[in-house]
């Protein structure tokens, strides 16, 4: 090896790894800000799903606005010029650490969720988050201009390895350990050092001005992109980015409402870009076109069959395979199609576009315009759609040796696959809803009301996806029978009748309205107050189920998130208040909280019982519970009541909470309530940590 060649190999690699570990720092940050905010201002919201989803929005939106900066700053300035506004630009988001919402921010009265949310995120993190999403494409440039003829995209690679590393880590190995100010403080940390370090970048390149006017002035520049070409980037990009978050969506409230499960789809997302950008030999057109076909067969027939006939680890997993070969398809055609240096902004702008769009269509437009939850379906179809042209049309011939069609034949082809995906999942959700009333969907998310059961014991049940929030008899002799999770052998029944029988009066609270079934238990002269978020469910219990307005008792209704409505309001004094709504994959954490524990106590009447619905396949919260209660020296005990279908009953665990020895002595409650077994390393929540780790069953 030449002496000059031995020489350059160190500063070569040295140069590698300074723009390498810059990358992947930078991508490691935006999906670590990602749950540490959502996490911060989800309480906010109710806990709702679709606080993630409009996260996710935002979030490809800064992403969008960052590469149309990157894009002026390259075509627009010059070397000097770009680092010292982008050195001021980290500068300026720097200042704005720590990352934080202002309380003051809370949501009050009439809002728009979605709207509201979005304010939030770009007052907190906008401006780093911004910075951030610049890194990628910018860095890359910047490695061009000092490696004139390399390409890059090998850089993109490995800032989605970046992202699915700090993806992955935060559930397991930040969340648990650590508190949200203590992941806001590293994370800012962490920020100041990608500062650092991009800031030298910036120096560093502008002090190489005739390399750089060389990479942005090409002596012979490529011919620039098509309209077509462009197009076809935008919905390459648009499909996936459809699918990601729709099928999130899809598998944790439809399918498997497990925590945790939108981890892997997300995941899935970055390992295909990782691996269709590391290198053009993982993706292969002669294996992932026929596993497409088989990828949208095993789709339709999901959507034509009934879950409870399947085993949901066969279903989730071949949802999320199938998800694998869209995604591998899309983004091995996007690398495929990645153009020369010189049209690099270029590229990385319409990949955003199209990812954006992705996310607008399902976070914003679908909810005003879909009585369902349609968009994965509408994804698949699409999908299709766009890879037939993309594999009919593709100019560059020799891609196409494995092809031996006409592209007419293959665009024919393409399209009838996606006409009868289509008309799969049209009939089958046509045969879904034969015994609808009523499909509504908001922010909030879909609920639906059927008819349920035969002809002697018909039942209107109310669903929020595949979980249950209340159902009533048809028949008059059961109507004001109270069914589902609220029977009188439930630990709320027992303790609710344990009161009627005692006093004169009862005031009751309840946390989630769902069909108000727990009316029912109203006498005359007793108040019930309900807390319900969601406007669509208050609608729904006063049009579709009568409890509320057969009641006995005087019934009130408050909008708005239950825990902001009761720091507002005076003590109620409570003699009973039931905390329903942990039935489905979105856990209100910040209703189990030390502090959430205390605003309770607070609107407790002196020998009051808390019940905490704890019904759940997939986390123990009993011992969450019973933690809170031993941090202000009340009992806890657990009441596991088993389904009756005769009487529309469900099994149902209820946690009871009291400082009222005589409640707890009491023959109907001591007979059946148990003690709560707490496993080791459970710690109490509080609005500043919670991990579901050590409660998963």
């Amino acid at each position: 090896m030449p002496a000059s060649d031995a020489i350059k190999a160190p500063e070569t690699l040295w140069l590698k790894a300074q723009y390498g570990g810059t990358i992947f720092l930078s991508a490691f940050l935006l999906f670590q800000v990602q749950p540490v905010m959502g996490k911060m201002i989800l309480p906010w919201y109710g806990g709702a799903a679709s606080v993630w989803t409009t996260c996710l929005l935002f979030f490809q939106s800064m992403l969008l606005l960052g590469y149309i900066y990157t894009h002026f700053l390259v075509r627009r300035l010059s070397p000097r010029p770009q680092a010292v506004l982008h050195i001021a630009l980290l500068a300026l988001a720097v200042a704005m650490l720590p990352i934080s919402p202002n309380l003051t921010w809370k949501p009050l009265g009439n809002y728009s969720p979605s709207l509201h949310l979005l304010g939030v995120l770009a007052l907190s993190v906008g401006l780093p988050y911004f910075v951030l999403s610049t890194t990628g494409p910018l860095v890359q440039v910047w490695f061009s201009r000092e490696r004139p003829g390399t390409l890059p995209y090998r850089l993109f690679a490995l800032s989605n390895v970046g992202s699915m590393i700090g993806l992955l880590s935060y559930p397991f190995a930040i969340e648990p350990v650590s508190s949200i100010s203590e992941q806001s403080s590293g994370w800012s940390f962490g920020f100041i050092f990608f500062a650092l370090l991009c800031g030298s970048l910036a120096w560093r390149g502008s002090k190489r001005a005739s390399l750089a006017s060389n990479a942005v002035q090409p002596q012979h520049p490529s011919a620039p992109p098509s309209l077509m070409t462009q197009l076809t980037w935008v919905f390459l990009a648009a499909c996936p980015s459809l699918l990601l978050v729709s099928l999130t969506s899809h598998l944790t409230r439809d399918v498997a409402p497990i925590p945790m499960l939108w981890i892997a789809p997300l995941t899935i997302y970055l390992l295909s870009f990782s691996i269709s950008f590391d290198h053009r030999r993982w993706y292969k057109r002669i294996v992932f076109a026929p596993l497409l076909i088989i990828a949208v067969v095993a789709v339709c027939y999901l959507a034509a069959v009934d879950f409870g006939d399947l085993d949901i680890k066969i279903v989730v997993s071949a949802y999320l395979l199938a998800f694998f070969v869209f995604s591998m398809v899309c983004h091995g055609e996007l690398a495929r199609l990645a153009p020369p240096t010189d049209h690099l902004t270029t590229f990385y702008l319409l990949i955003a576009g199209g990812g954006t769009l992705g996310g607008l269509f399902v976070a914003i437009l679908a909810p005003q315009v879909f009585s369902g939850d349609y968009e994965f379906q509408i994804g698949v179809v699409l999908t299709i759609a766009v890879a037939s042209v993309v594999y009919a049309y593709d100019r560059q011939r020799g891609a196409m040796r494995y092809v031996k069609y006409p592209r007419t034949l293959i665009l024919l082809t393409g399209m009838c696959a996606a006409i009868g995906s289509g008309y799969i999942f049209v009939s089958s959700e046509m045969q879904r809803r034969n015994d609808t009333l009523l499909a509504s969907r908001n922010f909030y998310g879909s609920l639906r009301v059927d008819h349920d059961g035969s002809e002697n014991d018909l039942k209107v049940t109310l669903m929020h996806g595949v979980i249950v929030h209340g159902a009533q008899f048809v028949d008059p002799d059961r109507l004001h029978w109270p069914t589902t999770y609220y029977g009188e052998s439930s630990g709320i029944g027992i303790t609710l009748n344990y009161f009627n029988k005692r006093l004169p009066v009862v005031r009751v609270g309840v946390i989630g309205l769902g069909a108000g079934t727990l009316a029912s238990y109203g006498r005359t002269g007793d108040q019930y107050r309900f807390y319900e978020i969601n406007p669509a469910v208050q609608g729904i219990a006063h049009s579709y189920f009568s409890f509320l307005r057969d009641s006995h008792a005087a019934v009130n209704l408050v909008s708005g998130d239950a825990r902001l409505s009761l720091e507002r309001e005076a003590p109620q004094r409570f003699d009973v208040l039931a905390i329903d709504a942990f039935s489905g994959d979105s856990i209100p954490m910040h209703l189990l909280t030390r502090e959430a524990f205390r605003e309770y106590i607070r609107h407790m009447a002196p020998g009051g019982v808390l019940a905490v619905h704890a019904s759940n396949q997939y986390l123990n919260l009993a011992p969450i519970v019973m933690m809170a209660a031993n941090e202000f020296g009340m009992k806890a005990r657990i009441v596991t009541s088993e389904a009756n279908e005769d009487q529309g009953v469900d099994a149902a665990d209820w946690v009871l909470v009291t400082a009222n020895p005589h409640f707890l002595s009491n023959p109907d409650v001591k007979g059946v309530a148990r003690t709560i077994y707490v496993p080791s390393g459970t710690q109490t929540w509080t609005d500043d940590f919670s991990s579901i780790l050590p409660i998963l069953l």
